[in-house]
């Protein structure tokens, strides 16, 4: 998965996060914790 998102040729690695390498205390992972909405749970 990470290596299609990687390598796309479009715009999908924008829309795409990886949170396991934001900071807790980031800016964008706050506002991601704040404002996100769950798509699918494991």
């Amino acid at each position: 998965m990470l290596a299609i998102i990687e390598q796309a040729d479009t715009l999908l690695p924008i829309d795409c996060v990886r949170l396991d390498t934001e900071a807790p205390q980031s800016t964008l992972r706050k506002a991601i914790d704040t404002d996100k909405k769950v798509l699918d749970e494991r």
